[in-house]
């Protein structure tokens, strides 16, 4: 289309999500702004010399905003092997589509697949299961939470983990009745096994695993084609490190940045940006800053989120949390303090409580700048939600 040249879209119907009207006959857009909305007539008189566009009875919505993706992540995904039912409809099939790639794969690299969802099978995924795709080539399955992945004996090997292997804080490598380590790696423990580009310690699953900075653009834009087609034109990446930041400044430049993209910086960096006086949210139209990103406790359908008691359908799952209370609290507490707005990842009730608390905390703490500019606190703080022996008694 002609820069500078308006365009009236017509022909079918213009959802608005204004409240006292919601639904127009046409639609103006001039470059990357809407500069009308009306009916056909209105619109065509008031832009004489605009490309008209005939949806042919279709309806045109406004551009929607995912709020919570892991872009670049969703990108390796789509270049992967799709684990997810019922695409792939037995443990079976995945091992056969897995078996494949590793012929397609040099020894010793790594062949991945995103996706698996345990609860939709009639059992467990194993390392020895994935020993049957190959014995030659390190195999990682994402489970479709994000936050846990198996891995195959290989892996293992690769990677130094053994039966020895101390849990992390805010992970657990999962053993079976005899203590054999299964090839599941819950949370934090996905560091052991991953390799992994950045060391965020124990401040989430770490899935920002090695990659070429052309993998990463072509991830990038991979992702950005899927979201378009799916009508996103802007996502929130609720966990970003130098790995995916890097990418989405490359790919900008490249113009193949294909949405708009706006980065939640992982808590392991909060001394470095303290230090240096960086807070968000800042950037622009394409790309920018947002929020600091926090992790409470770990996934609801990875069995790992954190409530006052277990859950599951035989009270199979505990649950665990990334930090102790103090711990999570003087954190964001610190984020608060420093300028920053904060988002957490939290599912469960118990973690929910120790959050809230942490936010009060946080909101007392800047209680003198906000008082400085004419606000008010409450005088009265409520009792901690996150005390009870029961619940901390239950967390690993």
């Amino acid at each position: 289309m002609d820069p500078g040249r308006a365009v009236v879209i017509h022909g079918g119907r213009v959802f608005t999500a204004a409240g006292a009207a919601p639904w127009a006959e046409a639609l103006a857009y001039d470059g990357n702004l809407i500069v009308g909305v009306g009916t056909f007539e209105e619109l065509d008189e008031r832009f004489p010399g605009a490309l008209r566009l005939d949806v042919g009875g279709r309806t045109v919505l406004p551009g929607l905003i995912d709020a919570h993706n892991h872009f670049l992540a969703t990108g390796e995904s789509l270049g992967s092997v799709d684990a997810r039912y019922p695409g792939t409809a037995s443990i079976d099939d995945m091992l056969l589509a897995l078996a494949d790639v590793a012929t397609r794969t040099a020894p010793g690299a790594w062949v991945t697949a995103f996706g698996f969802d345990d609860a939709k099978h009639d059992r467990a995924l194993t390392r020895w299961d994935l020993d049957r795709a190959s014995a030659d080539h390190p195999i990682r399955v994402h489970h479709v939470s994000g936050h846990h992945v198996f891995v195959n004996s290989r892996a293992l090997q690769d990677r130094g983990v053994g039966q020895s292997t101390p849990d992390p804080q805010g992970g657990r490598l999962v053993r079976d009745a005899n203590g054999r380590l299964t090839g599941l790696c819950l949370d934090a423990a996905m560091s052991l096994i991953l390799p992994v580009a950045v060391d965020i310690g124990s401040h989430g699953p770490n899935f920002h695993t090695v990659a070429t900075l052309e993998e990463s653009v072509a991830h990038v834009e991979r992702a950005g084609r899927a979201f378009l087609e799916a009508g996103l034109t802007t996502v929130c990446d609720a966990q970003v490190t130098r790995r995916e930041l890097t990418a989405y400044r490359e790919a900008r430049r490249r113009g193949v940045l294909g949405v708009r993209t706006v980065c939640m910086p992982l808590s392991h960096q909060l001394p470095e940006m303290l230090s240096i006086g960086l807070a968000g949210p800042f950037g622009d139209d394409r790309l920018g800053i947002g929020a600091m990103k926090f992790y409470a406790d770990g996934s609801l359908i990875g069995g790992t989120a954190s409530f006052a008691e277990p859950y599951g359908a035989h009270g199979e799952f505990e649950g665990s949390m990334y930090w102790s209370p103090a711990e999570l609290r003087d954190m964001i507490v610190a984020t608060h303090v420093g300028g920053w707005q904060v988002g957490v990842h939290v599912q469960g009730d118990r973690a929910m409580g120790v959050v809230l608390d942490a936010l009060e905390a946080s909101a007392a703490a800047a209680a003198p700048a906000i008082i400085a500019t004419g606000w008010s606190t409450p005088a009265t703080r409520r009792p901690s939600r996150s005390s009870g022996s029961r619940g901390l008694a239950r967390s690993r």
